[in-house]
């Protein structure tokens, strides 16, 4: 290393040093100082209380029910896609010997969890499906 770049960092270093300083006061004064003044405090008591989920022991998602008009839209898909990419990675991951059959397997589980998914959703859904396919019939 130079003496001149040397110099250059330690000037990089004063200035990055005064940055922090400025933005640990920053801080201070945010935390200890504006919760004071009198319209930010109100302010502050007009917001809601923040409640830490991690704390109470709740789940981060509630449960779905998997419900045409309640969780589901009718434009929502009922048969998840199959990319090249799932399939290689499937292969890629769970194969010991990557063969033609290997791959042909790996397809079939794929296709028949998926299938699984469609059918817990068809069955948890039939009678929404089938009024809503009624829809504009004549009676």
């Amino acid at each position: 290393m130079t003496p001149e770049l040397m110099e250059e960092a330690v000037v990089n270093l004063a200035i990055l040093t005064g940055y922090l300083l400025v933005l640990g006061v920053g801080c201070l004064i945010a935390d200890f100082v504006f919760p004071h003044i009198p319209f930010i405090e109100r302010y502050l008591e007009s917001l809601p209380d923040w409640e830490d989920e991690d704390e109470e022991g709740s789940e981060s998602m509630p449960e779905r029910a998997w419900k045409l008009g309640e969780d589901l839209l009718t434009c929502d898909s009922l048969l998840d896609g199959l990319t090249f990419d799932d399939l290689i990675l499937a292969v890629h991951c769970n194969c010991k010997e990557i063969t033609r059959e290997a791959v042909h397997t790996e397809l079939n589980e794929i296709l028949e969890s998926r299938k699984q998914d469609l059918m817990f959703l068809l069955e948890n859904n039939m009678e929404a499906i089938i009024e809503e396919a009624k829809k504009g019939r004549e009676a």
